[in-house]
């Protein structure tokens, strides 16, 4: 292959390649360009702020919609409109024949989904993934755990005799693929993460721990379900210098549509770029991250045809934080986050956010912010993933 805009001294030279990274941008960058083009010419319209969603809207009833996400030459719909989407999959065809799998899939990317007809809830699980990882990694005798960590999750492991690198590796590429989905498990496949370069035993025992607990619980998952309308909502929380070696703190965000739903999105975050002097400044911070994704979120269901009426709710158990971000004047001893994080306050002047303090007790936001006893794992789980919407998950409660 001649590749012409390559850099000296390959520039206009033949060259083979040895290998290639699916997926990267430039992977499929023709293909892509032509798929977005016949998207359009379809009638589809482009996401400004991500040209890989597409949106096709009936002009005479805007309840009838296709919303299509797309990654290379892989796609999925959320759809109220089947005849126009039979429509899209007759035009691609026609485009790309044979290229289009039409066979019956009853899950996607490892997550299956059960709806109830009667409430309308839909639950999302990996419970065929989770039973994989399992198997593979011969858990037939191991014990299972009510909770994915114990309370030294942050500390130092006493056992630090090495372990195989690349077997560590392998099953917590697995458990991050389970986030998706599993969020309550996210702050321990963190931390497991974080030891990917030299794992020891201890490490190793603590992300066995992470397959015991989910070897309890392998078809548990969020219920999004609400009767409050199409409403944006976040909590945020963060664990005041939890970890040893950087004096870091733990942030944790999340966002769901309605007060109640399961979040469908969650963030665990270290604190690394910059130490908090005081709780009230690392929940300041943990503001200043979830307002960016608000401003995102409430921007995409805007287009999808949900507008935000008012201000987007960020719940909340620190008093202190909300009165450095509601106050008049901005304390004298925290100046530096009036400037590292002004996002906050100029989002509530321009009626984006607004706080509402929350009791700490049972607050689920967190539950990824720091590892919890068992049964106030459990409580918290209940909450975040609204396991009372899912009858069948009852027997988690």
């Amino acid at each position: 292959m001649c590749i012409r805009d390559s850099p000296p001294p390959y520039a206009n030279r033949y060259v083979k390649f040895l290998r290639g990274i699916y997926g990267a941008k430039p992977s499929n960058r023709i293909f892509d360009l032509d798929h977005s083009a016949t998207l359009v010419a379809i009638g589809y319209s482009t996401y400004l702020a991500d040209p890989r969603k597409f949106l096709w809207r009936c002009k005479d009833d805007p309840r009838l919609v296709v919303i299509l996400n797309t990654h290379v030459d892989d796609g999925a719909a959320v759809l109220t409109c089947r005849g126009f989407w039979d429509e899209t999959i007759f035009k691609l065809n026609k485009r790309y024949p044979g290229i289009l799998d039409e066979s019956t899939m009853d899950r996607y990317l490892g997550i299956g989904f059960y709806f109830d007809p009667v409430t309308g809830a839909l639950t999302a699980s990996m419970l065929h993934a989770v039973l994989k990882i399992l198997a593979t990694c011969c858990t037939d005798s191991l014990p299972a755990q009510r909770s994915p960590y114990t309370m030294d999750l942050f500390e130092d492991s006493q056992d630090t005799t090495p372990v195989n690198q690349q077997k560590y590796q392998r099953i917590v590429g697995c458990l991050i693929h389970f986030l998706m989905v599993r969020c309550e498990i996210q702050v321990a496949v963190i931390m497991a993460a974080t030891h990917n370069a030299d794992p020891t035993q201890g490490d190793l025992i603590k992300l066995i721990r992470i397959l015991a607990y989910l070897k309890g619980t392998p078809d548990l998952g969020p219920t999004f379900y609400t009767t409050g309308g199409a409403i944006l909502h976040a909590k945020c929380d963060a664990a005041f210098c939890v970890h040893p070696k950087t004096g870091g703190s733990q942030f944790s965000v999340s966002f769901s549509i309605g007060e109640t739903s399961a979040p469908f999105h969650t963030i665990s975050q270290v604190q690394s770029t910059k130490i908090s002097l005081v709780p009230s400044h690392g929940e300041f911070h943990c503001y200043s991250i979830a307002v960016e994704y608000i401003k995102y979120y409430r921007h995409f269901m805007d287009w999808i045809g949900f507008p935000q009426d008012s201000f987007t709710v960020i719940r909340t158990d620190c008093a202190p934080a909300i009165r450095m971000a509601t106050a008049p004047f901005f304390p004298k001893n925290s100046k530096n986050l009036l400037i590292q994080d002004r996002n906050v306050r100029e989002a509530m002047t321009d009626g984006i956010v607004d706080f509402l303090h929350v009791l700490s007790k049972d607050f689920d936001a967190d539950l990824n912010a720091k590892p919890s006893p068992a049964p106030e794992f459990i409580r918290k789980r209940s909450t975040l993933l609204n396991i009372a919407a899912a009858p069948h998950l009852h027997k988690y409660l």
